[in-house]
């Protein structure tokens, strides 16, 4: 997908995989606090014969709204987890049988 071509809402939070939105008023919404927040317009009002068609670019996302698009990290991190939490308790009852070890051979002694 090119990161330049303008994608309408709905077009765009399928992109992103903007979380419940599937006609994108809700990204709409998010997109145009930002700009009022920002001082900073990058969505693109296309005039229509009874309402404007808003678009905006993935690119214009990565600049001015990072933190909406996904990360590749955070697929590897969630893919990554399941496996720290077995190391982790694999660890706790390994620390647990010697500490047990322990306490059976000084309490022999």
């Amino acid at each position: 997908m090119n990161e330049q071509e303008p994608l309408s809402m709905a077009e765009l939070a399928a992109a992103i995989q903007f979380p419940g939105d599937a006609r994108g008023r809700r990204l709409l919404r998010e997109l145009e606090a930002r700009e009022r927040s920002n001082g900073v317009q990058f969505i693109t009002r296309l005039d229509g014969p009874v309402r404007t068609h808003p678009r905006c670019t993935i690119a214009a996302l990565r600049l001015h709204c990072p933190d909406l698009l996904r990360r590749d990290h955070d697929d590897v991190r969630r893919a990554f987890a399941a496996h720290l939490r077995e190391v982790e308790e694999r660890t706790k009852e390994l620390v647990a049988d010697e500490v047990a070890r322990q306490f059976e051979r000084r309490r022999r002694a």
